[in-house]
């Protein structure tokens, strides 16, 4: 056992020194602490356009309504009647993402930054910041934002890998123009049926403190969590805490070859709160930030009424910790914001530059209420690159390991590479690539292909083992039609290649399986984000899914590329 422990961490640590070899870095939290402005982008700011001679003058903000009435001729009526069901996003919910006020020096980069902010919200489909030519060594600031459709209700159908599910649903993103999210859903899923709703308010009472609430009522269980966070809002933000809280009651199932092979009951907590400050000042758009905090998690599983005595066998191991934490990051913006990559007519900003972080977790008996004795540590490395013709590429890489306590150690490999090549507005190649290994994994913890998880012409969960990889190309085009302004409709053509190693069920002869098909693409112009509906049928190469259908439909497949 003792050498077998001595190579998975061997491995583990040669994983880590893979990841940080790509160019000299150092770390951060893989704690609570968020960072708002490392979801979105600019392209290629050196250093932020600062005027010393310069200030902020008068700030103008506007905010257009969902439908521009004036350019709907004989419709407008129809659109009057739709703006008037929205609630309008208001001035002051725009005003508080700003980073600058009237009288402070003038910054290009705190502009960009502003409107990364509020792009980051989801409730506008497109933001402009802009300075207008200076005049008194002033420079006016003019705001403009434009509200995407923020209610959402309705049904929706999915069948993947030859299960079905559906759900009804409600969310008005922007209650009373306000920002707070609020959402209740019911759905019959693949493992089970839930009623669940939820709340956000990104600013509670205006501050920049962000609280989340949500519960779900399930078939097996229930599940409750609480958040609250401020997040780092700005590259320069000298300090960001969290506070998070979960607990659910459910069944974790294991498969093979599509179907349940054991289920067990599973009662899981997981609390952390914790503290993050910049280390230094900004320099060359780079900042280290350091973390510290508290981390408690516990996984009780236990047989269900009725199980076999053998199920027992493949039960995973319960566990309580426990412990403070630590950790280092660095974070480099170059940002880049795109039209067409995702969605038409769709603004998403990418960071191409570098985000690392390291992070480690300590429990021992003194540290947490029946804790064990376990040690923690993970790295996280993202960059990304552009291509010639417009391409993207985004990587990201993680290594964790966990040993002590008397049980055995673990590790866990993961990589991931999504890249995008445009070839105009309305049509784009897609590529993800991303494999996993779990390193002398834990009793009933497996990695599984098969309808969701990738490889869409299979059963859900068909194959199931320890090492896994999924590749996916996607070659999509969207037509220039534009119904009422409302909707975009396009189609889009897939492979995919995946294949599973090590122990695992559901598996056959060969080492690789692949499917292939088309589907179509329908883009709402008037919601915020990547929002599309997608219709695929996927054919399996080679040998059919069992039970004799060669094509799988698959409906709101969710992977996102």
């Amino acid at each position: 056992m003792a050498s077998h422990a001595t190579s998975v961490w061997r491995l583990a640590v040669s994983g880590l020194l893979l990841l940080s070899a790509a160019r000299p870095m150092l770390a951060y939290p893989c704690g609570p602490v968020p960072d708002q402005q490392g979801t979105v982008a600019d392209p290629a700011a050196e250093e932020p356009d600062v005027a010393p001679d310069l200030r902020v003058g008068a700030i103008s903000i506007q905010v257009f309504d969902v439908f521009d009435v004036a350019a709907t001729g004989a419709s407008s009526s129809l659109y009057r009647a739709a703006n008037l069901l929205h609630a309008r996003t208001r001035s002051s919910v725009v005003q508080r993402e700003l980073l600058f006020e009237p009288g402070d020096r003038f910054d290009a980069e705190t502009l960009r930054q502003s409107e990364r902010n509020l792009r980051a919200l989801g409730l506008f489909r497109r933001v402009e910041v802009r300075a207008l030519p200076p005049s008194d060594g002033e420079v006016a600031i003019e705001v403009r934002v434009y509200d995407a459709w923020s209610l959402t209700s309705g049904t929706s159908f999915r069948h993947e890998g030859g299960v079905s599910a559906y759900s009804a649903r409600f969310r008005e993103g922007n209650v009373a123009g306000l920002g707070v999210a609020l959402s209740m859903r019911y759905s019959v899923g693949f493992e089970r049926n839930e009623t669940d709703w939820s709340f956000a308010d990104p600013r509670l009472f205006g501050s920049r403190e962000r609280v989340s609430v949500a519960f779900a009522s399930r078939s097996d269980g229930d599940a409750k969590e609480l958040s609250l966070a401020r997040p780092f809002y700005a590259l320069s933000a000298p300090s960001a805490h969290a506070a998070s809280w979960r607990s659910a009651r459910e069944t974790y199932r294991t498969y093979e070859d599509g179907r349940v092979h054991h289920e067990y009951g599973l009662l899981a907590t997981d609390a952390a709160f914790g503290w993050a400050r910049r280390a230094g000042a900004v320099r060359q758009e780079s900042v280290w930030r350091i973390a510290a905090g508290y981390r408690f998690a516990a996984r009780e599983y236990s047989l269900v009424p009725g199980a076999e005595t053998g199920a027992m066998l493949g039960m995973p191991t319960s566990y309580r910790r426990g412990g403070p934490y630590a950790g280092v990051q660095f974070l480099r913006h170059r940002y880049e914001t795109r039209t067409g990559i995702l969605a038409p007519d769709r603004e998403v900003d990418f960071n191409l530059g570098l985000n690392v972080s390291a992070d480690i977790f300590v429990s021992s008996p003194f540290t947490g209420p029946n804790t064990q004795n376990r040690v923690v540590a993970a790295l996280a490395v993202e960059r990304g690159w552009r291509l010639p013709g417009r391409g993207l590429v985004l990587a990201e890489g993680r290594a964790g390991g966990e040993g002590g306590g008397g049980m055995p150690a673990r590790g866990d490999l993961a990589a991931t590479l999504r890249l995008w090549m445009p070839h105009s507005e309305t049509r784009v190649t897609a590529l993800l690539c991303e494999g996993r290994a779990l390193l002398n994994p834990d009793r009933g913890a497996l990695l599984y292909l098969g309808g969701t998880p990738g490889l869409r012409g299979y059963r859900e969960n068909q194959f199931a083992g320890t090492r896994s990889f999924l590749a996916i190309v996607e070659e999509r085009r969207f037509l220039a039609w534009r119904p009422a302004g409302l909707v975009q409709p396009g189609f889009a053509i897939f492979a995919e290649v995946g294949g599973l190693a090590g122990t695992g069920r559901g598996r056959g002869a060969r080492a690789l399986y692949g499917d292939v098909g088309a589907g179509l693409r329908l883009v709402r112009l008037k919601s915020a984000g990547s929002d599309v509906v997608k219709v695929d049928l996927a054919i399996p190469v080679g040998d059919g899914w069992r039970g004799g259908r060669a094509v799988q439909l698959v409906v709101g497949f969710r992977r996102e590329l």
